[in-house]
């Protein structure tokens, strides 16, 4: 069939208006469409672009992330600042072209390949309307806008394998560079079927065409397309910009999550996404196939079935492409497992493919082909025969049929996502006037995270506290608050004391709250403890933060006044040790300056305050009970010091009568020359006493954690620098639960069903005689396959504490448990599954704070029967809820940080000190820790029950071991293997971990530390393996408050659901240590000179700005807000050395510049940003003010991030190619135009 008839064929404008159809709301209406990782920017954000900069200003700076999408960003520029708005940009660049394109395209390939209109038309059905790519276009548009460009590259590539010209190898080059400059992963992957195509187009013996021209011309497009993309691919990949991208798009560990429970190979056979539900989509969701689905791929390969189309090498190679599709889209899953994962590792530019959604267009596009050549082979076989064509006709319609349903969901917009419009609620738009007006430069922060709507520009970049915290700033964050899904570890890194600091030397002026924007799919608070206004009152209690009336309705907007501009100086900075306690350590460095001042953890420059903590060690020093500490001599010219911090120590209660006694416990003493140094001895110091009701039941809020005071009972609640408040409550006598004891008859008729399998268990409840706790009654549930409750409501004041107490017991259950419910906003829910222990009755106990605004509460109690239908029984009594009245607190963080000098003779001098714990190092709280008296228990336990059919194993080891004869041998085939052991601990106190393992095929181990404090807290990390070489862990381990027992398990993680994952692990510790970290310093003090002053900064472009700074010529430190990178570089800019550079690239001080006397450094300042430590530069221009008796010089700097030098031969390269495209484009045209003349002028219709 002729393409030139293509145009004049219905079914191709059909296919584009059923297309349009469905996606009318892209059409037909001017709403804003955004959802996923496709963002809204405002017009005035995207007018910005300008010529193409390798870093990026927005967050805290950082390379440009996808720098393959500078031209659709600059062109969508070039509509902003015609007036355009977003919602019409939106459309012209991406929606339509996605739209209008993967229509025609996909029906020119399929009906080239098919020769039939029919086929067309089903084939275009089958591209655009398959669950995977609704899934694109649902959230990825520029991904999805990628792939609809594909199959016309296809198709033009055919072409020109057809009739090989330069004219249509320039043809393939346009659609191949606008899919890489939309996506160029996806680009990556296209390259596979045109190479494909390639091997199956090589010219015979005999041919007229040459292999050399023609392979020439075949790859044209392909190198034509890089050299378009040369403006950014040279300065990434020659200018070592490469590691920018490093865990963003390249180097990221592989995804797997959501897929769990889902058959990865049957999902890329049926072209169904588990994602796909028919209806609203949900990000991770997953969904069964239906059967039919299955009829697809074998209706696709059916078309090798006919002899004649498998002589057919178009139809070969749709089939050989389809199966590499579904081998990649199959994932690291069976057949082959391991492949994806090599590929992934060393094949050049697949490590950007952390997940296999990119290469799903590799199947649906050629089911589409072999569909539609089902179909025109059929129909060109039915032709002469009418009932047959009406046959044809109905499997054409069978087979559009699911694809056309799936089209429904979009169409009626029931699919959410981009497939139905937004409106930007009016704080934003009020937000963005207000930054708008704002002349300086300055940054905002937004907590949690910023809003699709919250407005940026290059001058008022956003800040994500999310990823800052996860970025930037996570060397400052505490590796017990890295879950950031906890709101109170987001909310931690601004209540530091040096918060401020951080905040300052970023250019932080305003803090925002986005709203919570359910109706815009924008409540990113779900993941974040879904409480908005929990992070609105930690901002309200932060001193340092004014909050402002801008205007706004629900918007938060606060204002930090002590800002830097983007670039300051000083000669004031303070080194922290990092492996101590950077928060003490900074409030002792800002005592001794006097204020707040800028801080480094891994520079060294030779300025400032320099703070070693003496008794800080890393994971892998062993901790002992007596340490020397050598120090060594300090430097010509430096001062010394050394403190003590009394806010150290174990906090110890007592309640003794009436007097609740808070005592702080000396860690250690410190020695020197065996002598013990004045004022670093202090065993034990009284910190306050409370007095108190001796006959009230007594309870203590330590920090959130509700814990019984009882007399006579010390309780150590560990190192006190980890505690901030404790408040002591009276318990009130009168039960807000109705009928706690039962007394009075069940809490319902009928048991409650809380199973959520959807099976049928056994259940039951009823009242009991056989024993209670109180009175005569208690309530008895049973289960079997499922979970059994019952249920109660009462009344409760929102903000107001009690304690919640109950007994239980299990004559044949291992666990019992509750949860308690409140109709506050967030519907908050506290529960906890208790371990039975024994026969008897066990009594629980915990205090707690009702949510503001829940005034009704409803408390559950369970019995868990497990899916083995083991018969399982609870009893439960004494149920009580009693208010908490408030009797007395003390404020902890007036005993901490209390930093004394101590009296040292020759203190710059060298000096040997010891150390001496008062506790010694614990015992190993592990039992059979080598495993030399048997396994841990009797069987394995399944980590992971994703269905009913793991296939795991444990066993002891005899041929591999580190300590004795034994280790322990875990299997996973299906599921998650693991061991565990139990063992007592103390709470708040320190201790560390340690084991051996090993694996003769895993590359990971892993642990998890369980503990049973009210928080239920995991300690849980995966550990890479190399090699086959047993391996060694040591990790620093803090128990939480109130926990008493902890549970370590060990795992083995499953592979591919076929091969056998061996891990084994021996020599086991766990023991109690006294690390001291903070107890004391050693202060090294160089004196500044006058504060340095940044007279101005002027940017040209973000990777290059001109600062001023005025200096009395003393060395000073020059500090950038962006984040750090080794690319960043300063050169010197005044009249006499207008080139001379005074820092390079460089990991230690050194001599450099023109100047033989200039010392410089370039290192990370406060968390991670830029900062150069520049020392008597000589030449400057000198600048005096009147009544001055000294003149200052004034230096004017370049800070230029280097590899940006490295675009202008890229974008030569592009330009260049662009040009000669352009003119051989032209010279096309003039010369079709030409001849189109002389033709015309041959048949007389052109006067010469």
């Amino acid at each position: 069939m002729k393409a030139k008839s293509a145009w004049k064929d219905p079914y191709l404008y059909l296919a584009v208006l059923f297309n349009i159809a469905v996606h009318h709301v892209w059409f037909f209406s001017t709403a804003i469409m955004t959802h996923g990782d496709s963002g809204f920017s405002f017009p005035e954000q995207i007018g910005q672009v300008a010529s193409f900069q390798t870093w990026s200003a927005a967050g805290l700076g950082g390379v440009v992330t996808m720098p393959s999408s500078y031209p659709y960003i600059f062109l969508a520029g070039l509509f902003a600042r015609a007036g355009l708005s977003m919602a019409v940009i939106q459309r012209i660049v991406l929606f339509w072209p996605a739209i209008i394109v993967g229509s025609i395209g996909s029906y020119l390939l399929v009906r080239k390949v098919s020769e039939s209109s029919l086929g067309g038309l089903v084939g275009s059905l089958v591209f655009n309307f398959n669950t995977f790519f609704i899934i694109s276009t649902s959230g990825h548009i520029t991904i999805a806008a990628a792939i609809a460009w594909s199959p016309l590259a296809l198709y033009l590539f055919m072409e020109l394998t057809e009739e090989p010209s330069l004219k249509k190898a320039i043809g393939c080059a346009i659609p191949l560079f606008i899919i890489s400059v939309l996506e160029f992963r996806v680009f990556y992957v296209v390259c596979l079927p045109i190479l494909l195509l390639y091997l199956f187009s090589i010219p015979g013996r005999g041919e007229k065409r040459g292999l050399p021209s023609f392979t020439a011309l075949f790859f044209l497009p392909v190198i034509a397309t890089m050299l378009l993309n040369a403006y950014w691919l040279i300065p990434y990949y020659a200018g070592g910009l490469e590691g920018g991208l490093e865990g963003i798009i390249v180097g990221r560990s592989l995804f797997t999550g959501g897929t769990t429970g889902t058959n990865a190979l049957h999902s890329a056979l049926t072209v169904f996404a588990p994602m796909w539900s028919g209806g609203k989509l949900v990000t991770f969701s997953t969904h069964p196939i239906p059967l039919y689905w299955f009829l697809l791929p074998i209706a696709a390969f059916s078309t090798l079935l006919f002899s004649k189309l498998r002589k057919d090498k178009r139809v070969l190679f749709f089939a050989v492409v389809a199966l590499v599709g579904v081998f990649l889209t199959k994932f690291i899953y069976p057949p082959f497992p391991g492949v994806y994962e090599w590929l992934y590792e060393n094949f050049p530019g697949f490590s950007a493919f952390r997940e296999p959604s990119k290469f799903t267009f590799l199947i649906y596009l050629p089911y589409a082909a072999l569909l539609g050549c089902l179909v025109g082979h059929l129909q060109r076989r039915a032709s002469a025969r009418r009932w047959k064509t009406a046959g044809v006709y109905l499997l054409a319609a069978l087979i559009s049929l699911p694809f056309v349903l799936n089209a429904l969901p979009v169409a009626s917009g029931s699919a959410g996502t981009l497939f139905v419009g937004r409106d930007i609620p009016g704080d934003y738009e009020v937000y963005k006037d207000f930054i708008l007006d704002q002349a300086r430069y300055s940054r905002t922060l937004w907590v949690p995270t910023y809003s699709r709507w919250s407005f940026y520009n290059d001058e008022h970049p956003m800040v994500s506290c999310v990823d800052a915290v996860q970025g930037a700033w996570k060397e400052l964050q505490p590796p017990e608050r890295d879950d950031v899904f906890k709101p109170e570890n987001i909310i931690y890194i601004l209540q530091r004391p040096f918060t401020q600091e951080l905040l300052r030397s970023a250019s932080i002026e305003y803090v925002a709250v986005p709203l919570q924007d359910e109706e815009n799919d924008d409540d990113f608070f779900a993941y974040y403890g879904g409480d908005r206004g929990f992070f609105i009152d930690a901002l309200d209690d932060l001193e340092y933060l004014e909050r402002l009336d801008i205007g706004t309705g629900e918007l938060a907007v606060y204002r930090n006044h002590e800002f830097a501009p983007e670039a300051f100086a000083t000669a004031s900075l303070c080194r922290l040790d990092a492996y101590g306690d950077i928060d003490s350590q900074y409030l002792l460095a800002r005592g001794i300056q006097g204020g707040d001042l800028p801080f480094t953890l891994n520079g060294d420059p030779p300025i400032g305050i320099h703070i070693e903590d003496l008794l800080a060690a890393d994971e892998e020093t062993t901790i002992q009970d007596e340490r020397i500490l050598e120090v060594p001599a300090a430097a010509e010219g430096e001062k010394r010091a050394f403190y003590a911090d009394r806010g150290r120590g174990e906090l110890r209660c007592l309640l003794t009568g009436d007097e609740a006694v808070f005592k702080r416990q000396s860690v250690g003493t410190l020695l020197q020359d065996g002598l013990v140094l004045d004022g670093s001895m202090q065993q034990e110091e009284i910190l306050q006493v409370l007095r108190l009701d001796p006959d009230a039941e007594l309870w203590m809020d330590v920090d959130g954690v509700w814990m019984r005071l009882e007399q006579g009972k010390e309780i150590n609640l560990g190192e006190m620098s980890r505690i901030s408040s404790i408040w002591v409550w009276e318990a009130e006598q009168a039960n807000l639960i109705p009928n706690g004891s039962f007394e009075e008859g069940l809490w319902q008729e009928g048991v409650t069903d809380c199973s959520a399998d959807g099976d049928e268990p056994v259940l039951a409840m009823e009242l009991t005689r056989e024993d209670a706790s109180d009175a005569m009654y208690s309530l008895q549930l049973e289960a079997s396959g499922g979970i059994a409750g019952t249920r109660m409501s009462f009344s409760v004041q929102g903000g107001q504490a009690y304690c919640l107490s109950f007994d239980y017991r299990g004559p044949d259950a291992e666990i019992a448990g509750y949860s308690l419910h409140f109709n506050d906003e967030a519907e908050t829910i506290l529960s906890r599954q208790l371990p039975v222990v024994g026969n008897g009755w066990i009594s629980y106990q915990r205090g707690l704070e009702v949510p503001r605004g829940a005034s009704v509460a409803t408390l559950y109690l369970y019995s868990y029967g497990d899916k083995d239908r083991d018969h399982a029984v609870n009893r439960y009594d004494n149920c009580r809820l009693r208010k908490l009245d408030y009797a007395d607190g003390l404020d902890i963080m007036e005993f901490r940080n209390r930093l004394e000098e101590i009296a040292i003779e020759d203190p710059e001098g060298e000096l040997d000190f010891e150390f001496v714990a008062r506790e010694s190092k614990g015992p190993n709280l592990i039992t059979n820790p080598s495993f030399e008296e048997g396994l841990w228990g009797d069987e394995v336990t399944d980590c992971d029950v994703y269905d009913d059919r793991p296939v795991l194993a444990m066993a002891l080891d005899e041929e591999e071991a580190t300590q004795g004869d034994y280790s322990l041998r875990l299997e996973a085939t299906r599921h998650i293997a693991g061991a565990y052991a139990v063992f007592p601990v103390e709470e708040n106190q320190d201790y560390r971990l340690g084991f051996d393992y090993q694996s003769p095929n895993s590359r990971e181990a892993g642990f998890s530390l369980h503990f049973n404090d009210e928080a239920q807290t995991v300690i849980s990390e995966r550990l890479p393996i190399s090699g086959t070489e047993w391996q060694h862990l040591e990790r620093s381990i803090t128990t939480p408050l109130s926990a008493t027992t902890a549970v370590l398990y060990v795992y083995a993680y499953e592979s591919d659901g076929l091969t056998t994952m061996v891990n084994r692990y021996d020599d086991f510790s766990f023991f109690k240590v006294t690390p001291g970290i903070g107890c004391y310093y050693a202060v090294s003090m160089e004196e500044g000179d006058t504060e340095p002053v940044v007279t101005g900064v002027s940017d040209q472009g973000s990777t290059r700005k001109t600062v001023g700074v005025r200096s009395d010529g003393g060395p000073f430190i020059l500090a950038l807000s962006q984040q750090f990178d080794p690319g960043w570089k300063a050169t010197r800019a005044t009249l006499e050395n207008p080139d001379g550079a005074i820092a390079n690239l460089m990991t230690a001080p050194v001599i450099s510049g023109n100047d033989e006397d200039i010392e410089v450094y370039h290192f990370q300042v406060d968390g991670n940003l830029n900062a150069w430590y520049v020392a008597c530069p000589r030449q400057g221009e000198a600048v005096v003010e009147q009544n001055d008796e000294k003149a200052d010089l004034r230096y004017d700097l370049t800070l230029e991030f280097t590899p940006q030098n490295k675009v202008r031969w890229g974008s030569a390269i592009t330009w260049a190619t662009a040009l000669a495209i352009l003119l051989y484009v032209i010279y096309i045209a003039v010369r079709s135009g030409m001849r189109w003349i002389r033709r015309r002028r041959r048949a007389g219709e052109v006067p010469p």
